[in-house]
C-alpha cells in the first residue's frame, strides 16, 4: 500500500502556474484542490501581488533538476488562500479556520497543522 503525504498550504496567492519548478505537480495532477477564501472563489493562481505563497510551495514541492528539489517533491496539496495580502486584519483569522474546516469537509484526516506567527 502506497502511503501519500497530504500537505495543506494556507498562504495569500500561490502564483504557481508556468513555473518550471512546479511541472510535475501539475502534470501528476497532485494539487488536489484549491480555494479562495479572501475573494470567495478556487482561484489561487491569478492575483500576485505577494510572492510568498509561491515560496512557501516552492521550499515543499519545487523541483529544478541538477539545482534545486522541494523537501516533499512527491506530495499531493490542498492550496487554500487565506491571507489578504493588502491588510493584516482579523478576518484573516476567520478566514484560516474557514480554510480548516474546508479541508476537513473535504474528509482529508488533518494530522498536524503547524502556525508560525511573526512577533
Amino acid at each position: 500500500m502506497e502511503i501519500s503525504t497530504l500537505i495543506l498550504i494556507f498562504k495569500n496567492e500561490i502564483n504557481a502556474k508556468k513555473r518550471a519548478s512546479f511541472e510535475a505537480l501539475f502534470d501528476e495532477n497532485r494539487i488536489l484542490a484549491t480555494k479562495d477564501f479572501v475573494q470567495g472563489d478556487n482561484g489561487v493562481y491569478e492575483d500576485w501581488v505577494s510572492s510568498h505563497g509561491m515560496f512557501v510551495l516552492s521550499t515543499i514541492a519545487g523541483i529544478l533538476p541538477d539545482s534545486a528539489y522541494g523537501t516533499a517533491t512527491q506530495a499531493e496539496f490542498l492550496l487554500l488562500r487565506s491571507e489578504d495580502t493588502d491588510s493584516e486584519l482579523r478576518i484573516e483569522e476567520h478566514n484560516w479556520i474557514a480554510a480548516a474546516e474546508y479541508a476537513d469537509s473535504l474528509r482529508f484526516s488533518i494530522s498536524l497543522i503547524n502556525v508560525l506567527k511573526m512577533l
